[in-house]
């Protein structure tokens, strides 16, 4: 059984602007190579189509089925944050099934934590 000096945890910081077609589900981060990545994250949602769905390792975050909903009204400046002891994907649904020519724009800030051992 190997043992992890405290001096081979990491941490990582990414930023990143997205711009992402309405009706397409994009994969803003995910891990590659770390079994076990905890961190936080928060997105700022600039502009949205009818909705965005935003789904953190295969499963959409917050209520029973773990969804979020950002209505148009609610647009502009929008801010989301969540926190994860198992951080593996990132994910964002823009949703609006009536246009295709529309754009989220979604700024990512993330900070994970990882042991290399």
């Amino acid at each position: 059984m190997s043992t992890c000096k405290s001096s081979n945890f990491k941490t990582d910081v990414f930023e990143h602007c997205f711009t992402i077609h309405c009706g397409t589900r994009k994969t803003l981060w995910e891990v590659k190579d770390q079994t076990k990545v905890c961190g936080s994250f928060t997105l700022n949602i600039e502009n949205a189509c009818e909705s965005v769905l935003i789904i953190v390792n295969g499963m959409q975050v917050i209520s029973k089925p773990q969804s979020i909903t950002i209505p148009p009204t609610q647009q502009g400046d929008l801010t989301y944050s969540y926190t994860s002891g198992n951080l593996e994907s990132i994910e964002v649904l823009c949703n609006d099934p009536d246009q295709t020519e529309g754009k989220c724009k979604i700024n990512l800030c993330l900070k994970v934590h990882y042991l290399c051992c």
